[in-house]
């Protein structure tokens, strides 16, 4: 037997009213086999972007594998990059210092400066991707691993001595000498 919601929608009293199929269907449309197209991709992410940027970014986070999800991040990000409520959330790092980014020197890069710092992990994948080379990717990388517990930068400590191998100028060989000490 099924049970109608406030909607007037007919709704499987095994899932509760106020969960997506409820939804959907009041939208008009079952998400079992739908398939959005890029606009509507982008469309999506800019209204989450809308209502919340870190929204927007958690979509990202669980959509990463759409290209247009990222491209619309990308993009909002670097035209967002002097919003301090966007600084702090460093999960957006990933859309503001890209490859394509470093490469044309976008003036969004110069809001690293006060960007907030990542966690140890994401500064090993940032400084081992090619935007790690970019001299403000890696002020801000430094930045963030010297905040980081002295006790997870031994453990990491292995991953780091691989990375002296993309360490031209020798900023992590100082932070992994003064860390050391």
């Amino acid at each position: 037997s099924t049970s109608t919601t406030t909607s007037g929608n007919k709704s499987n009293p095994s899932r509760p009213s106020g969960g997506i199929p409820v939804a959907t269907r009041a939208l008009g449309r079952s998400m079992s086999g739908y398939t959005a197209s890029n606009s509507e991709w982008s469309r999506y992410i800019k209204s989450a972007w809308q209502v919340s940027p870190q929204l927007a970014l958690a979509l990202g986070s669980r959509f990463c594998g759409i290209p247009a999800v990222c491209n619309q991040l990308q993009q909002l990000v670097s035209a967002n990059a002097e919003n301090p409520a966007v600084q702090k959330l460093s999960q957006a790092i990933q859309y503001l210092a890209t490859p394509a980014a470093t490469a044309a020197n976008a003036s969004s890069l110069q809001y690293l400066r006060s960007w907030a710092p990542v966690n140890l992990q994401q500064a090993m994948t940032i400084i081992s991707s090619a935007a790690g080379r970019h001299p403000t990717v890696a002020e801000y990388v430094m930045r963030s691993l010297n905040i980081c517990d002295p006790e997870q930068v031994s453990f990491f400590l292995p991953q780091l001595v691989q990375l002296l191998r993309n360490d031209p100028e020798g900023s992590l060989e100082s932070f992994l000498l003064k860390t050391a000490s």
